[in-house]
């Protein structure tokens, strides 16, 4: 008996030692993925063939570009250790030493003169690379890049995913169609199943610290319903994005943190002005003036959002106050003075629900002063697609800026820049030299003059039309740690990590 006895409390002392030791300690589960969901499938495994978010968010865990932006929207250096302007056109960049691509190939400075060539004649890089006149490998640490004008903020240009560095080797080889990327990011491609999954593993060889979780699966799930469940029922563990409407929903959930701040990005209603009668400024203008964004605000948003006309975001080189406001009766005498005063018919596409039920909103707005709005929701490739072969009237977008305006507006607005970027088709020689006038000028108070004239400027020709400075909304499991997000919408991935319960 005072055996089994002795057995017993010999048992009970090891379990209490062996709970307490455990107890209030960070583990990580790294074998599990960590499932995040995202509305729409990405494009393209091909950097510069992209420029959509979801497509960013995948890339830069298989690729590395060569600066990037932190929490605050600062530059940082990434595959660049130095660099160093010599003169007004020319730079000197140094890159990391011990860097491997995914097949245990080096990454040299070749590798990145191809790339940054390659992105120079590419149909979505091209027009934001247009100030660069040559790369030139010095060796295989260094390159130098010489500019056809000052350009003080040229660093920012290679922190965009399009700019990722790739393989020479690899994709120069024969076949190679980029369906099996080659990267040196934190991640490598396991598989991916279009329009449904794509499944990464961790790259050990990783030349900066090693990401915190093994396996990241990447779910498509386009309707808010689906993913809010999804999560909800721990399905999956982050929702790359959140409708504002189920914000309210997730709060209530005791095992779900919802993740907010305010962010940089625009949505607006971009019109194709090759289509009359949406040629005409004033009919753009009075469409401007008809949008009630306040009631957008509202009842879309539901407050997780700030109604602008704003080209730039606040907080953004060249914000300006609202120079439109809401006025029908502004708009109606415009579309009389535009000749128009019979119904315009106006076709407009789309991508997720909630801009799908703006489009209700604006569809009514419109109506009132004799505007008919119909609307088709599609797939980003099918949006990609209609771009590029110039069959759309208008779409329902967005886009997110950096801390240089340069970043986005010549691609956005600039003449001859691509279809998917530029898809009001807008042209305009003064706002074209403005915005190279911009990247020339050092001085900030100048500098910020001649975005607030830009802003001015396009405000009125209105190719695009400014709606909302949408929140940043995520959301997550509370069990999933180290999520850093930008406010360009951009969750940082190889922080994250799953606590052990």
């Amino acid at each position: 008996m005072y055996k089994n006895l002795k057995l017993l409390i010999i048992a009970l002392l090891t379990l209490a030692l062996f709970t307490g030791c455990s107890s209030g300690k960070n583990e990580t589960s790294e074998e599990k993925p960590i499932q995040i969901a995202l509305t729409q499938d990405m494009l393209s495994f091909d950097p510069m063939m992209t420029s959509d978010i979801f497509s960013e968010a995948i890339l830069r865990n298989i690729y590395t570009t060569l600066y990037d932006f932190d929490d605050n929207l600062q530059l940082r250096k990434l595959l660049v250790k130095s660099e160093k302007r010599i003169d007004d056109y020319t730079w000197k960049f140094e890159i990391q030493d011990n860097v491997k691509f995914h097949d245990g190939s080096s990454l040299t400075a070749e590798d990145v003169v191809f790339s940054i060539q390659r992105a120079m004649l590419g149909g979505r890089t091209k027009k934001a690379l247009e100030i660069l006149e040559s790369v030139k490998k010095i060796n295989d640490t260094t390159f130098e890049i010489v500019t056809n004008e000052p350009y003080s903020e040229l660093p920012s240009l290679f922190a965009k995913a399009e700019t990722s560095i790739v393989s020479k080797n690899v994709v120069e080889s024969k076949g190679y169609d980029f369906s099996k990327p080659i990267g040196c990011g934190p991640f490598k491609l396991i598989e991916r199943i279009e329009n449904k999954k794509i499944s990464l593993e961790r790259f050990d060889d990783y030349y900066l610290e090693k990401a915190k979780s093994k396996y990241l699966n990447f779910l498509v799930i386009v309707t808010e319903q689906d993913r809010t469940t999804a999560l909800l029922d721990g399905d999956v563990d982050i929702l790359f994005s959140v409708s504002a409407y189920d914000c309210d929903k997730l709060k209530l959930s005791d095992n779900v943190t919802l993740l907010q701040s305010p962010s940089s990005k625009i949505e607006y209603l971009s019109l194709n002005t090759k289509f009359p009668p949406f040629d005409n400024q004033k009919i753009r203008l009075a469409m401007s003036y008809a949008i009630d964004r306040q009631k957008i605000t509202d009842s879309i948003y539901h407050g997780y959002s700030i109604p602008s006309v704003s080209l730039i975001p606040k907080g953004i080189m060249g914000y300006k106050e609202p120079e439109i406001t809401y006025n029908p009766e502004e708009a109606k005498r415009l579309l009389k003075e535009s000749g128009y005063e019979n119904t315009l018919e106006l076709n407009v596409i789309t991508i997720n629900t909630i801009r799908k039920n703006t489009l209700e909103l604006i569809k009514l707005d419109l109506a009132k002063v004799g505007i008919k709005l119909n609307y088709n929701l599609v797939t980003m490739q099918e949006a990609a697609n209609m771009m590029n072969e110039g069959k759309h009237e208008s779409i329902l977008v967005g886009w997110a800026f950096n801390n240089d305006p340069n970043g986005v507006l010549p691609v956005l607005l600039g003449t001859n820049s691509g279809k998917t970027q530029n898809s009001s088709n807008y042209s305009n020689p003064v706002v074209d030299k403005l915005l190279a006038d911009a990247r020339k000028e050092d001085d900030k108070k100048k500098k910020q003059d001649i975005y607030e004239k830009v802003n001015s400027i396009v405000t009125q020709d209105s190719p695009i039309i400014i709606l909302q400075n949408p929140m940043v909304l995520s959301a997550a499991l509370n069990d999933i740690k180290g999520i850093h997000i930008n406010p360009q919408g951009l969750i940082q991935y190889n922080s994250i990590y799953r606590e052990s319960k």
